[in-house]
């Protein structure tokens, strides 16, 4: 007789039951850590793009308020700082343009460079900013006092060169306009340490840049917003900066800290109000007078673009503070 075999292996319904919770589980864990890396990915990308924001405004802010007073009138009623606002600031300056290249010609016995001629032909630190600048328009400065080499002693006002770069530790200056001397060119002392800045001729002088905060319409609980900084410069050269500019904006998301949502902005850690502008005389202490300003106090905070509600349903900032000294203000 045929022994018949029958294999009764198999699932039963609550063994599968089991499985298939078992792999829901699997699932949700994995589900659950793959959604928390990418809101901590997102997160990090916001709070990186807020601290790069930050520097952003406050690089920008320092470098065009440590040029501020450059080449300016000296008559006593320009100062680097022409308006001085908590959230708004007008810097003075009479380049628009950064130094590029210290002098470093051989002295004589009293510390002056002396046996020059129209051209000019100096020895400077580092030309390469002006190796596609020839034919610009270039004025030299005394850092140590703010003035034009010549400008009290020989006579020379508002001379303005033309500039041929010649090789990256030379440059050959060519008389344009303003006062010389009875004997010309020869008659002025320079010393090492005079600086080539780029200036604009036909410019008027002094020129006038504006940095202010533009209010968000929509704002944000729990924040005083101000989130666009926009730089405006007297672009039309008549002297002021009166709106018919176009603004450039240099950040987005600068914001003043509200946590409490009383309208008033939050202390520092010294009980002071945050606000991006301090200003500060010369023995420390906060001043709007525009005479006595020698310093300003930049304090930036930095927003994350998008609120992120999922992470204590608040967005993250970054602050930055520099205290900036005027390099230009020597009275």
């Amino acid at each position: 007789m045929k022994k018949f075999i029958t294999d009764k292996k198999g699932f039963t319904l609550i063994e599968l039951l089991v499985a298939v919770a078992i792999l829901g589980l699997v699932l949700m864990a994995i589900s659950t850590t793959f959604i928390n890396q990418r809101r901590g990915g997102l997160t990090q990308e916001d709070v990186t793009e807020a601290q790069q924001s930050a520097r952003i405004g406050l690089e920008t802010l320092v470098r065009d308020i440590r040029g501020s007073g450059l080449l300016i009138p000296k008559n006593g009623s320009v100062y680097p700082v022409d308006n001085a606002g908590s959230f708004d600031i007008t810097l003075t300056m009479g380049s628009a343009m950064e130094v590029y290249a210290t002098i470093e010609n051989p002295t004589d016995a009293d510390g002056n460079i002396g046996g020059l001629t129209s051209p000019i032909t100096f020895i400077v630190n580092n030309a390469r900013d002006f190796e596609y600048r020839s034919g610009a328009d270039v004025m030299i400065i005394r850092p140590t006092e703010g003035m034009e080499p010549g400008s009290r002693e020989e006579g020379a006002k508002n001379v303005c060169y033309t500039v041929t770069y010649l090789t990256p530790t030379t440059l050959m200056l060519t008389y344009k306009s303003g006062t010389l001397p009875t004997g010309g060119i020869p008659d002025i002392n320079f010393r090492p340490g005079d600086t080539i800045v780029l200036h604009d001729c036909a410019a008027v002088s002094p020129i006038r840049t504006r940095y202010y905060f533009v209010p968000d319409p929509v704002g944000t609980p729990g924040t005083t917003v101000l989130r666009n900084l926009v730089r405006h410069v007297d672009a039309n050269n008549n002297g002021i900066v009166d709106g018919t500019e176009t603004g450039e904006v240099i950040v987005t998301n600068i914001i003043v800290p509200d946590a409490d949502a009383d309208g008033t902005p939050d202390l520092d850690a010294n009980g002071r109000q945050i606000f991006p502008f301090i200003y500060l005389d010369r023995n420390g202490n906060e001043t709007a007078n525009v005479a006595n300003i020698t310093a300003v106090n930049v304090d930036i905070t930095a927003s994350t673009s998008r609120n992120v509600a999922q992470i204590n349903n608040a967005n993250r900032t970054r602050r930055l503070t520099s205290l900036v000294r005027i390099k230009n203000k020597f009275d």
